[in-house]
């Protein structure tokens, strides 16, 4: 199992700070542009398709103002997984394609080049426990009279949904009857946009209780909701 990296060398070192929403839309022409039967089926399928995988970026960030985020030096890392290893390798395939183009992606008021694109192999445990630490936020959608409603861990329901939610995703990957339990340790609640909306959600320290195979594809999927806009994405820690 492997985490794809890809490295991004900026114009300058301001960046919007729904910097998700950009590298979505970048992924979204990637994919379009060279490997069109997945981008087919992930984001014009006439039915609604749990996504299998999760990003985070990383950054040295300075401050936040104004909408944008300072940062410490001109680039941008940002790791993908995904349970499904041919999905994660035209995933590869297409970010290759985009670096041998040479090709900057404008964003407000800057732009992004591709510089490096690398498979690195997964570390995970074969324990039925372990301590995960958050590198994106964890969302949590309730939705309920039509509304949708984004919970932190200092929400009575928090706990319980997450879990739900978390059992739902394996249910629909085909792990019926999944005997999975995520409980916090440490966190705090946190605010991430959500392209026209920003939500609660959480960031800290959780343990999961489940099969080792169930962690391993929690590891490349992510948990919670959102995922496929870089929310959920964790690493082992203990």
């Amino acid at each position: 199992m492997y985490t794809l990296k890809l490295d991004f060398i900026l114009e300058n070192n301001i960046i919007p700070n729904d910097i998700n929403r950009t590298f979505v839309s970048y992924m979204k022409k990637s994919l379009e542009e060279s490997e069109k039967t997945l981008y087919k089926n992930l984001y014009e399928s006439d039915h609604h398709e749990i996504k299998k995988y999760t990003f985070c970026t990383k950054m040295h960030s300075l401050k936040f103002k104004n909408g944008f985020i300072y940062l410490a030096n001109n680039s941008l890392s940002v790791e993908l997984t995904d349970c499904d290893f041919a999905e994660l390798i035209a995933f590869y395939n297409a970010f290759l394609k985009q670096k041998t183009l040479q090709q900057k992606y404008s964003m407000r008021n800057n732009s992004m080049l591709l510089h490096r694109v690398s498979l690195n192999p997964i570390e995970y445990s074969q324990d039925n426990e372990v301590i995960v630490k958050m590198e994106s936020p964890l969302v949590v959608r309730y939705h309920h009279d039509e509304l949708d409603e984004y919970l932190s861990i200092e929400d009575d329901d928090f706990e319980e949904l997450l879990n739900q939610v978390t059992i739902n995703m394996l249910t629909f990957l085909g792990y019926d009857a999944a005997n999975v339990h995520i409980s916090p340790i440490k966190g705090k609640k946190t605010v991430m946009n959500l392209y026209k909306h920003k939500a609660n959600c959480t960031l800290g320290y959780f343990k999961i209780k489940a099969d080792p195979h169930l962690i391993l594809v929690l590891l490349q999927t992510g948990i919670g909701s959102r995922r496929s806009i870089g929310a959920g994405k964790f690493k082992i820690v203990g």
